[in-house]
Formats: structure tokens, sequence, C-alpha cells
């Protein structure tokens, strides 16, 4: 927006004005800006960044995104609902940047649905997030039991009614009347849906993020090498193709 800084501009002033008050030299400051630049966390974040952003791009290039949605509308006939799947499975898998595997099918069904990016982004963060009081794999969780000493499952089990609750606050806030046009009413049902064919192709354009949350999940490989050989699979696949084209 007009007059507004960016979001990067407005992490490192705020970190100079903290670095002032906690009376830093400017040169303890700079020191401490380059060193969390090169530090091997920041690095690791930065390609995983890079490599989610790559990959959707792909998938959109290769058409694998606008299927997901029209599959994901034929097996739901509702595209209220289906804009909130992608973003509720990728919270499966906790991940930095997570969001950005789940933004580009918001984008698909906000575009065919005219919502505004405002409510896009609130839509894919906030049905992201919902899992985080009882999945399993979210370190917050596993953390939380230690330092408690209490079993993973009995945190789960106190704390379910907070992911209900915020299922319902996000069907609420998120997807009221206010926040759509006319145009997104639910689709009216078929009279001869190909249920087990859009499942089919479902499947089959989602599988690069199916792969990276199997690889992870299943073979433990770790998130940054799963990433990138799937990248590089669909890259020599696109290529393949191309030239059988």
């Amino acid at each position: 927006m007009k007059g507004k800084w960016s979001l990067g501009v407005s992490i490192l002033f705020i970190s100079l004005i903290v670095g002032i008050l906690f009376r830093m030299s400017p040169a303890t400051i700079l020191k401490n800006i380059f060193l969390a630049s090169i530090h091997p966390t920041t690095l690791q974040l930065l390609a995983l960044i890079i490599l989610v952003i790559f990959l959707g791009n792909l998938m959109k290039e290769r058409g694998n995104l606008e299927n997901i949605v029209s599959s994901l509308e034929a097996i739901i006939r509702n595209r209220r609902l289906g804009s909130i799947i992608p973003p509720a499975f990728m919270g499966l898998l906790p991940m930095p940047a997570g969001a950005l595997f789940s933004a580009p099918m918001v984008e698909e069904f906000g575009r065919k649905m005219g919502v505004s990016s405002e409510n896009k982004t609130l839509l894919n963060y906030w049905f992201r997030h919902i899992w985080e009081y009882i999945w399993p794999l979210y370190p917050s969780l596993i953390l939380a039991a230690a330092l408690l000493n209490v079993k993973v499952r009995d945190i789960i089990l106190a704390q379910y009614p907070l992911t209900l609750a915020a299922i319902a606050a996000g069907f609420i806030f998120c997807m009221g009347r206010g926040s759509y046009p006319p145009s997104s009413r639910p689709l009216k049902p078929q009279k001869k849906t190909k249920f087990t064919k859009e499942i089919r192709a479902l499947v089959f354009n989602t599988w690069p993020i199916l792969a990276i949350i199997l690889l992870v999940l299943i073979f433990k490989v770790k998130l940054l090498l799963a990433i990138l050989t799937i990248v590089l699979i669909v890259l020599a696949s696109s290529k393949m193709k191309g030239h059988k084209d």
C-alpha cells in the first residue's frame, strides 16, 4: 500500500531500534546482522523458501494447481470449503514457509470466486494453523509434554477443544457471507460425477506435495533434501515431456 513499508524493511528497522535500546554500538549491530545472515539456520530457511516458491511456480506452469482446484470443486462441489482444504492439509506438515505451498492453491480458488487478497491471505494463514493444538508432529506440542512431564496424548485430549474452536471461528469469521461475493456460492451438484476419476486426478496433480510429506514423515528425510529431490524430479519430468511434445 502507498506510504507503507515492506515487511522486510520494517523488520530491519525494528531490529536496529532494539539494538539501540540495548545500547549496542553500530559496529556490534552490524556484526550481529552479518552473523545472523550467514547463520546455517538462516541459510536453510532461505533455501527452503526459494525451493517452495520455485516448486509452486513449476506446478502452476504445468497446470497442476488449476487441475487441483478443478478436482476439488468436482469432488466437494463447494468452492468455499474447497478453498480451506489446501492450507488445512498442508498444516499437517509443520515446516518453515509451509504457507507458501498452499497459497497458490488458495489463490486459484480465490481468483475464481473473486475473493479479495486480504481474505485469501486470512484463509491460508488461519486454516493452516488449526492443528497446532493437537497434531503430535508440532515441536511445540512435544516440548510442552516434556516440560510438563506428561504424555503427548494427554495434551492432545486437553487441547482438542481449541482446534474445534479454531475451525468454528474460521468458518464464522473467515468464511462468513460478507467475505465472499455471490459468485462463490456452492456449485450445483452434477448428475454424473466421476468421483473416482477426480480422486485419481487430484492425487496425480498433488503428487509432488504428497511425495514430500511421505519422504519427511515416513522416511525421515530432511525437509530441505526432500523438497530439492522433488523439485529435480519435477524438472526432469517436465523436460522429458517437452522432448516428447
